[in-house]
């Protein structure tokens, strides 16, 4: 077998399809873990490929427990709000196929947030692709680190990662991610200063907006740059409270 996809789902009835169409006549096997949906994401899924069922664990016990279900030579991992561009899978299909001289390569993702797909100021990259045995992750509940032991090249194209349709969908997750980027900080011993929470989030609109070229991608640039602003300032201004506290905790002890 040559190729996996792997996928941790959950409570994505709505939109899981679009996902998993874009892989199924392209990966040998899709394997997936269903951390107990309590919708239809896993019937719809099981459509699609095989579905394990396992209590959440976070994100890197997870994503370590996915991947070493997967039987193929080479494994890509996706989360299930991303689709996989025709390109990218040509891309990938040239390397599963004829081989390379590199065990990981870097996927570039573009963001589609409320419906638009940023092409400049919003776009990421994550280690996704790699030959089976060459990743580890880090343990954390959320954002784990991908950590590779092989060689690293870059793919030219890219994934659509479909995360926001509206902006209460954004401020649900909002108010969980902002909270883990206080206290995985925290935990590191960082200091949430008064200016660090001024201006790290001026610093991060004009990263977005100017440099990264957000302005051509119009209104949706303009929103998406000013939103992960706010995003930097309340997770510093959360990073200072837990300092506040930690503090007073000290004196009464």
């Amino acid at each position: 077998m040559k190729l996996s996809v792997a996928i941790l789902i959950f409570n994505y009835e709505k939109h899981i399809e679009r996902t998993l169409k874009s892989i199924k006549d392209w990966a040998d096997e899709i394997v997936m873990i269903d951390s107990y949906s309590s919708d239809n994401t896993a019937d719809i899924a099981s459509k699609y490929g095989t579905v394990y069922k396992e209590e959440w664990k976070g994100d890197g016990p997870q994503y370590k427990s996915v991947v070493a279900k997967c039987k193929g030579e080479w494994i890509l991992l996706i989360d299930q709000d991303e689709v996989v561009t025709d390109k990218l899978k040509k891309e990938i299909s040239d390397i599963v196929n004829n081989g390379s001289k590199y065990d990981v390569f870097k996927l570039r993702f573009l963001n589609n947030s409320f419906g638009k797909t940023l092409k400049f100021g919003n776009k990421f990259y994550r280690k996704s692709f790699f030959r089976n045995g060459f990743m580890d992750f880090e343990d954390r509940p959320l954002h784990a680190a991908f950590l590779s032991k092989g060689k690293l090249g870059n793919l030219k194209n890219c994934v659509i990662n479909y995360n926001y349709e509206n902006l209460e969908e954004y401020f649900k997750k909002f108010q969980i991610y902002t909270t883990e980027g206080a206290e995985t900080r925290f935990k590191k011993g960082k200091r949430g200063s008064i200016i660090k929470i001024l201006m790290n989030p001026i610093f991060r609109f004009i990263k977005r907006y100017i440099f990264q070229l957000g302005f051509l991608d119009g209104f949706y640039g303009f929103l998406d740059a000013v939103l992960s602003s706010f995003y930097t300032f309340t997770i510093y201004s959360k990073l200072r409270l837990l300092n506040i506290e930690n503090e007073k905790i000290k004196k009464n002890e």
